[in-house]
């Protein structure tokens, strides 16, 4: 009936089977894992923190790649006067200005060395700087590529 010498000599082959297939099945699971809750919500609008201290604000992408970039780049800018002190506790007026109109001209794209990432974050939908970068880009024609995003705390220059 039961010939436990043939199973005997195919255990190992069942063994082997079933340790491939646990292997295969774990890098499923931790791919779809470290793919669903790992990247940012194309929906939203991501913070990136450099290295350097610079912030960007905008859509990231290839966020696991070497060169992640961003699309409609936002960063802040500090207008401060410079006859008032900081002495006197004032905080600088931010401005969020739109990534384009530099003096070197650069296009809508930032390509990143992912070195220098510290981290990046989603931002909040209702977040000042979402609803300064979402205004803009809904008041904007799509010829001119030039934005003005006005939130409380946060106004643009289109620099």
């Amino acid at each position: 009936m039961f010939d436990s010498a043939c199973c005997k000599e195919k255990m190992p082959l069942y063994v082997g089977i079933a340790l491939v297939g646990l292997l295969l099945l774990a890098g499923i699971v931790k791919f779809a894992v470290y793919q669903g809750s790992g990247g940012p919500d194309v929906s939203r609008f991501q913070g990136v923190f450099l290295t350097s201290g610079q912030v960007y604000f905008g859509k990231l992408h290839n966020v696991y790649g070497r060169y992640p970039y961003i699309t409609n780049i936002y960063y802040l800018r500090a207008d401060q006067n410079p006859q008032e002190g900081k002495e006197d506790g004032k905080q600088p007026q931010l401005s969020l200005v739109k990534l384009g109109n530099e003096i070197h001209g650069p296009e809508d794209r930032m390509y990143l060395n992912h070195e220098h990432i510290l981290f990046w974050e989603n931002l909040k939908t209702d977040s000042q700087v979402s609803k300064a970068i979402t205004d803009a880009i809904s008041a904007v024609p799509a010829a001119t590529g030039v934005a003005q995003p006005s939130a409380p705390g946060a106004t643009a220059n289109p620099q």
